[in-house]
């Protein structure tokens, strides 16, 4: 028989998890709690293939994997496949999709957000990164004005936690933009993709900025030189979202971010 192939589109709320994908030294994974569901909702083995890796504490609002099957989908399959998963991960759609389509590599887009706060709020102690004892606000414009630097380079070596790991480290990146008209102020960026820790390198970056300790110039002149910080430091993993991967063939289905909200529903 013949394999027929799924996109799931689902959300999760990382903080209880080592990241998406399974790791045979930390189980707790969502790949491996995606996987174990499955299989007890098939009762059969099923192998489950990722958009790319979030890092543990790492949440996703619109995340994207497939997996193959020789039979059919039980009925209300979404339902119960729901019920089988933890609380904290949460399968929003399922869609029957060509064999060529592939979750990892079909995608041509991916955007994150990083959610940051400065007054203390409990709600959003998961959710948000909160920065106490600053000795000014954080200058915005400043980091508005470095963040727009990433949109002339393509070269991203100074912000990859592993960069010979890396085939290469270039990267288009299209959006950089900062909102901070309320709390939680919000970094977005779109690339057409990203290498290890980007997102949360350039936002450890990028805060510096705001705090005064580097200029806007220090942070362009790492993207030009591709030289990486003395000190690397990443922003903490609460903050982060995936919330947009966007597949040309599937659009009119998926990957709208601004249905797919990080913490601002607590608002």
């Amino acid at each position: 028989m013949s394999l027929q192939r799924y996109f799931l589109q689902l959300s999760y709320q990382g903080t209880n998890y080592c990241g998406w994908q399974w790791q045979r030294n930390a189980p707790n994974s969502v790949q491996g709690s995606l996987q174990s569901a499955l299989a007890q909702v098939l009762h059969q083995p099923v192998t489950v293939v990722g958009c790319g890796r979030t890092d543990a504490g790492v949440h996703a609002s619109a995340y994207y994997a497939h997996f193959d099957l020789a039979t059919p989908l039980p009925g209300r399959f979404r339902t119960i496949l729901n019920h089988a998963l933890p609380p904290d991960i949460a399968v929003q759609s399922v869609q029957p999709v060509s064999a060529d389509l592939h979750a990892r590599y079909s995608a041509t887009q991916r955007t994150y957000r990083y959610y940051f706060h400065t007054h203390k709020q409990p709600i959003w102690h998961q959710t948000s990164t909160y920065l106490p004892f600053l000795e000014k606000p954080l200058d915005f414009e400043a980091m508005q004005a470095a963040a727009t630097h990433l949109l002339h380079y393509d070269d991203f070596r100074a912000f990859c936690k592993v960069p010979d790991r890396h085939t290469h480290t270039r990267c288009t990146v299209v959006r950089a933009k900062l909102s901070h008209e309320e709390e939680p102020f919000v970094f977005e960026i779109t690339a057409d993709r990203f290498v290890r820790g980007m997102v949360r390198l350039i936002v450890a970056q990028l805060l510096e900025v705001g705090k005064g300790k580097i200029t806007a110039i220090d942070f362009e002149q790492m993207l030009r030189t591709r030289q990486r910080p003395p000190h690397l430091v990443f922003a903490p993993p609460q903050g982060l979202y995936l919330t947009q991967v966007v597949y040309p063939t599937l659009s009119k289905l998926y990957g709208d971010s601004d249905k797919n909200p990080g913490p601002n529903f607590l608002r």
